[in-house]
């Protein structure tokens, strides 16, 4: 419980806090993206301790691989009251990988849930939960963007504000928009990788290396500069990696942006070994 003052020291405003994270698991914890997954798996247990450890109040995890099954759900999120999963319905993905048919969006609270929708955002979707917490209610906007092109995001994007954009509910973004900070936002040390990143991409590119698009989208940075440009301000306040691309911590992809409500203490998490993203939690003030 956080307690405010006013200028006589005087207690006004008891004021609680909602601890809300997102995860990128890589594969939904399961070894490959098989539609039989395997009836145990010890991927479950690192992820159930990583989300343990977190203490989150709420959750949303993405490239969620068959939570569409209660029990896999209930053996990753094993101290949540509720859980709920949302496919993706991406056509294109599924079209390259057709065993990627399961993958979503999961969710996960121990608040009291007043609504929840899917968020339709193309081609793709992702979960909206209303929690019946503050005032006006908490809505927290779950969602996996498409990993491969920057326009398609910016389209996804664009369909997520007009979801949002229906009502004045303090809310919450949150999860893995396979997009980076604008430049203008970051220090030197930012401007020098993504340099060395573009370079990159141009010498993937000359050798028609999937590598070179790949490296090119995430570059043009031009998503969440439309999404603060309609009031969702970034809980980060420096450029911390989240993700491993192939195998170092480069960049920052898995965000938590928040309109309508404070927020505070954002971080990013170990994992353990669990994926190739690490998690990041919020506290938001109601």
């Amino acid at each position: 419980m956080v307690s405010f003052y006013d200028k006589n020291n005087v207690l006004f405003i008891p004021m609680s806090t909602h601890t809300i994270g997102g995860w990128n698991i890589e594969k939904g914890g399961f070894t490959d993206y098989a539609a039989e997954l395997p009836s145990q798996n010890p991927k479950q247990d690192r992820i159930a301790r990583v989300i343990q450890s977190l203490g989150a109040d709420s959750i949303v995890i993405s490239d969620a691989q068959g939570w569409g099954n209660p029990s896999v759900r209930a053996a990753c999120l094993p101290e949540y009251n509720f859980t709920s999963f949302t496919p993706l319905e991406d056509d294109w993905l599924t079209s390259h990988n057709p065993e990627q048919c399961n993958l979503g969006v999961a969710f996960a609270t121990n608040s009291p849930v007043a609504a929840q929708e899917i968020i339709d955002l193309g081609n793709r979707q992702g979960i909206s939960t209303t929690l019946n917490l503050g005032a006006q209610g908490l809505r927290i906007a779950g969602v996996y963007l498409n990993h491969y092109s920057e326009d398609v995001r910016i389209d996804q994007a664009r369909a997520l504000l007009s979801y949002l954009d229906k009502d004045d509910t303090p809310t919450v973004i949150i999860g893995d928009l396979n997009t980076q900070q604008a430049l203008r936002e970051t220090g030197i040390t930012e401007h020098c990788r993504s340099l060395i990143v573009k370079l990159a991409a141009a010498a993937f590119s000359a050798i028609h290396h999937p590598y070179g698009e790949h490296l090119s989208g995430l570059e043009q940075r031009k998503v969440l500069p439309i999404l603060s440009a309609a009031g969702f301000s970034n809980t980060a306040t420096d450029n911390r990696p989240t993700a491993l691309f192939p195998v170092a911590p480069l960049f920052r992809v898995d965000h938590a942006l928040v309109r309508g409500t404070s927020r505070r203490n954002y971080q990013v998490h170990p994992t353990g070994g669990a994926s190739d993203h690490r998690p990041i939690t919020i506290d938001i003030d109601l």
